[in-house]
């Protein structure tokens, strides 16, 4: 269910748009209730590895961007900075200010919400991505710092070690990344994640 029939159909349009260019995505189409979306039901069979999660999303980045808007970082973040403590307040305006600073390309085709939830391995062995709805338009670097955000925040013990470990494993198989892009996103999927 989204918040307006014209947000689903908007959602509807994007999925159909990456299934017909061959990114792995269930059959999509809007119910007699205008603003609900029904998917083609795939039923899991174990876990996908990093390497063909990976491998699944770069598909996805190499779409052509038209009518996407521009990834917006923060986005999930602003709505929830009124509870939020002074320190982290003060560091998201930190990030805020390095990411303007960046002015990072933007180049490609990015899920904007990726982590493993994302990902559906069937029965016979093919990985799907699911939940496109936050598709938008950053470096491929985007999808990468928020999956290395999530595997640091998966295992008890000290961030700063987990961060640097989950940074490394991500970067090992995505190795034309760029290691400096990929961080400073990590960073801010952390402080959403928080």
């Amino acid at each position: 269910r989204y918040p307006t029939a014209k947000a689903a159909e908007l959602s509807r349009e994007r999925s159909t748009a990456a299934r017909n260019a061959g990114v792995a995505t269930p059959a999509v189409w809007q119910s007699a209730e205008a603003d609900v979306l029904c998917f083609d039901r795939i039923d899991a069979h174990g876990t996908a590895s990093l390497e063909t999660m990976l491998s699944t999303l770069s598909r996805l980045h190499q779409l052509p961007s038209t009518g996407l808007s521009r990834f917006d970082p923060f986005l999930r973040i602003r709505p929830r900075l009124t509870a939020a403590p002074s320190a982290i307040r003060a560091l998201v305006e930190e990030l805020a200010a390095k990411d303007a600073a960046l002015a990072w390309p933007a180049k490609a085709v990015v899920h904007g919400d990726f982590h493993p939830g994302q990902v559906i391995r069937d029965q016979a062995g093919k990985v799907w991505l699911i939940d496109l709805d936050d598709l938008a338009v950053a470096p491929a670097e985007a999808d990468l710092g928020n999956l290395a955000a999530w595997i640091a925040t998966q295992t008890p013990g000290q961030l700063v070690g987990l961060k640097t470990d989950a940074l490394v494993q991500v970067l090992s198989i995505a190795s034309a990344a760029d290691p400096t892009l990929t961080a400073h996103f990590l960073d801010i999927a952390l402080v959403r994640r928080a």
